[in-house]
C-alpha cells in the first residue's frame, strides 16, 4: 500500500509540474506579447520591455516552484486524511485544499520578496527617476 502510494504521490508531482510548466511558459507568453503591445504603442522602450521580461520569467518560475510544492502538500495531506478518516470524499478534498492555500501563500509570499528584491536590483526608468528627485529635494 505505501509503495503504490509513493509511486502515485511520484506520478502526481511529474504531472503537476509539467501542467504547471505549461501555464508559466502561457503566463510569460501573454506578458510579453502584452509587454511588445506596449512597445509597439511607444508607452516603453526597448530597455524597460528587457527588465519585465525578466521579472516575469522570475516570478512565474517562482510561483510554478511554490505552486507544485503546495500541490504535493495537497497530494501527500489528501492521502493521510483519506487514511485516517476511511476514505471520506470531503477528507481527501480538505487534504487538497490545504495544498491549493500552501501553493498559493507560498506564491504570494515568495513572489513578493522576488518583486522586492527585483526592484532593487533592476529599478525601472521611473523609480530611478523619482529617487533622483527625492535626493535632490
Amino acid at each position: 500500500q505505501v509503495a503504490t502510494h509513493e509511486v502515485t504521490e511520484a506520478k502526481s508531482f511529474q504531472k503537476s509540474l509539467k501542467n504547471g510548466a505549461k501555464w508559466t511558459v502561457g503566463f510569460i507568453v501573454v506578458e510579453m506579447v502584452w509587454n511588445g503591445y506596449k512597445l509597439g504603442c511607444n508607452e516603453i522602450n526597448a530597455k524597460e520591455f528587457s527588465r519585465l521580461t525578466k521579472k516575469s520569467v522570475g516570478k512565474n518560475l517562482i510561483s510554478l516552484g511554490a505552486n507544485t510544492v503546495g500541490t504535493q502538500i495537497g497530494v501527500g495531506a489528501a492521502y493521510q486524511f483519506g487514511k485516517m478518516f476511511g476514505n471520506n470524499q470531503y477528507a481527501v478534498y480538505a487534504g487538497i485544499g490545504i495544498g491549493l492555500v500552501a501553493g498559493i501563500l507560498a506564491s504570494s509570499y515568495f513572489g513578493k520578496k522576488f518583486d522586492e528584491w527585483f526592484e532593487s536590483q533592476w529599478p525601472s526608468e521611473e523609480s530611478e527617476q523619482r529617487q533622483k528627485f527625492i535626493d535632490e529635494a
